[in-house]
């Protein structure tokens, strides 16, 4: 309640407390609290004809000092000043579960599981010049003369907190002190009851004290009996007391008690002090950890995002095709934002050189026989160490691609990989390109573009980086990260030297750019449109006009070389190798053998699918054009 919906509120907050009538004898008065304490109709539904549910208000403060600094008695004495109104009024006839209102102060340490909480039950006492007498004291079995013995209570139309009856068995009434006719009796003629939650004959429970008082203000007599009236007969007991009328006495005043005593560390003393629990030793380190990695995205709602929705970024599904250096990066930044499904694809092994670099790895991880263990599965393992609540899952096969070829014996095992990466892609919200090469990004992205799901790319250079989401559906204005080419992607791995071979980058810009890519994902499922916002105006935005998770750029460009930084917007290319309504229409007609294995055969297939080998082609005439122009002095 506190993370969710009080948050930094110190308004009271209306609680219902549970105390019973038919405890074993000897047991404390007892006031609890349930799990459904907070839900009046659900408390009032499950009671039982041996318990009441008094109506109370909890007050949680949001710092240890300011629940220490509250003067607890002048707390206490204007609940006792407004309870004392409630009787003089008549308030408290009208409605005699006033008589049992509470309070509860609190505070709750969520980063240790500390709880400290004080129950106040305010009963008023009496000046010592009009206090009460006690003239005799009686189980009711020996008070045959007023109810043969029988149980009061139980000849109510209702359960009853307080009751009166009046004449003698067996012709009595009894009656809850809110209905007509009792102001016009004596006091002598009544017998009051009320529900006592003390076992003990030899105490009554708090509830007596506050009856007294109210009957010395309407009933006052000499000779006034009271029914403490528990379910179990044999329990109850016939006292009869005097109670002065407080007109007479008209200067005195009420003193009000009610603050529970709490035993002392040490000596077992009763003393007056909130109670402590500690709650971190009885809590699994599951449960704890699930907790704490939650803490500050709830915290986030308290002040700074107010409209941020963590149980939808929970359920978010994500796809990471890669477990290198952004991979691992990506994947504990996803769940530092509480994301509890990642799976990884990846087809390589830990190498010695990457646990400097790959977060996720260590070097035992390198030294696994033969050549490493499998990086996916190594990545899956990680993050489940490092927090067991995650639900990570790993594949390993190789993503195929543009002018790649295939040999004819291993068509079928690439069709299976397609059609795994195909299958994945459907049952995840969010696909990360996270590889290291253009055409491996070249099947995801068209899959992506395919099945309407949003994916998240990012590009290393040696000190710049690419971080951008993909147009989502077929109406997006913005392009995927192949439209801003005008040649497919091909094999890129042919006649590279080790320097070409490797990604070669400044080692924090892997760092940098997955948390850009994992921040912008964040911005755009929390934006109001939604993953499929425009970004054109992303600029021109005013500051009061932003959204909860600020604007959210198509794409972000950095350069570490001159600490610069742009957000230029791709606008979607008809064209595309990817993306574009003819490549899209040739895989969903063609499928694995009738056009996928013919691009990963052949990239300029791609081309002539997408109509980019007739782009080339006019581009060759206005060159042309360009050429013959060169001379004019207006060129």
């Amino acid at each position: 309640m506190k993370l969710e919906q009080l948050k930094l509120s110190e308004e009271p907050v209306p609680i219902r407390g549970l105390f019973s009538i038919g405890d074993a004898d000897r047991l404390p008065c007892r006031l609890a609290f349930e799990y459904n304490a907070f839900d009046t109709a659900a408390v009032e539904a499950e009671l039982s004809s041996r318990a009441f549910a008094p109506a109370g208000r909890l007050l949680n403060f949001n710092s240890l000092d300011s629940f220490k600094a509250l003067d607890k008695q002048a707390f206490a004495d204007q609940l006792g000043a407004e309870l004392l109104s409630s009787i003089r009024s008549g308030e408290a006839l009208h409605r005699p579960a006033r008589l049992l209102e509470f309070s509860i102060l609190s505070y709750v340490d969520l980063k240790k599981y500390h709880f400290y909480y004080w129950l106040c039950m305010p009963v008023l006492a009496f000046p010592p010049e009009i206090s009460p007498v006690l003239l005799s004291n009686a189980s009711l079995a020996e008070s045959a003369a007023v109810s043969g013995g029988q149980d009061l209570s139980r000849f109510a139309d209702r359960v009853l907190e307080f009751f009166a009856t009046s004449g003698r068995c067996p012709y009595f009434a009894v009656r809850g002190l809110d209905q007509a006719g009792w102001l016009g009796l004596q006091a002598q003629h009544c017998t009051f009851g009320y529900a006592d939650p003390s076992t003990d004959s030899r105490a009554a429970g708090w509830p007596l004290r506050n009856l007294l008082v109210l009957l010395a203000h309407h009933w006052p007599g000499e000779d006034d009996r009271f029914q403490s009236g528990q379910r179990t007969c044999s329990h109850s007991r016939l006292m009869r007391v005097r109670v002065p009328g407080a007109a007479s006495s008209a200067g005195a005043a009420f003193r009000c008690l009610g603050w529970e005593k709490s035993p002392s560390p040490g000596s077992g003393r009763a003393v007056l002090q909130p109670r402590f629990v500690d709650l971190s030793a009885s809590l699994s380190p599951d449960r704890l950890a699930e907790s704490a990695v939650d803490l500050n995205l709830q915290l986030m709602r308290w002040r700074l995002v107010p409209e941020l929705n963590l149980s939808s970024l929970a359920a978010t599904r994500c796809l990471l095709l890669g477990a290198g250096t952004l991979g691992c990066n990506v994947a504990r930044l996803l769940m530092g934002w509480g994301v509890r499904n990642i799976t990884l694809v990846d087809n390589g092994q830990v190498s010695y050189s990457n646990p400097v670099r790959q977060s996720l790895f260590t070097f035992a991880d390198s030294q696994h026989q033969p050549g490493g263990k499998l990086k996916a599965e190594a990545a899956a393992k990680a993050l489940i160490d490092i927090f067991p609540g995650v639900n990570a899952q790993w594949r390993c096969f190789q993503i195929p691609m543009p002018g790649h070829a295939i040999p004819r014996d291993q068509e079928a095992s690439v069709g299976q990989d397609v059609a795994q990466l195909e299958s994945l892609v459907a049952e995840h919200d969010v696909v990360f390109l996270l590889l290291d090469s253009r055409e491996a990004r070249w099947l995801p992205t068209l899959l992506a573009a395919s099945a309407g799901k949003l994916a998240m790319n990012a590009a290393l250079g040696f000190d710049s980086y690419l971080v951008m989401r993909h147009g989502l559906g077929p109406g997006s204005r913005h392009g995927c990260y192949f439209c801003s080419d005008v040649t497919a992607p091909g094999n890129s791995s042919q006649d590279r030297t080790l320097d070409q071979q490797c990604t070669v980058t400044r080692p924090g810009l892997a760092m940098i750019a997955a948390g850009l890519l994992v921040e912008l994902m964040v911005s755009a499922l929390q934006h109001p449109a939604g993953p499929t916002v425009d970004p054109d105006n992303v600029d021109a935005a005013a500051d009061d006009d932003r959204p909860p998770m600020g604007r959210v750029p198509h794409q972000v460009r950095g350069f570490l070389s001159d600490a610069s930084q742009m957000s230029p917007v791709g606008h979607r290319f008809d064209r595309c190798s990817a993306c574009s309504d003819a490549v899209l229409s040739a895989y969903r007609s063609g499928g694995y053998r009738g056009f996928l294995l013919k691009v990963f055969n052949d990239s300029s297939h791609l081309e002539l699918v997408a109509g980019l080998a007739e782009l080339h082609a006019e581009a060759e005439l206005s060159v042309e054009v360009l050429e013959m122009d060169a001379d004019d002095d207006d060129f």
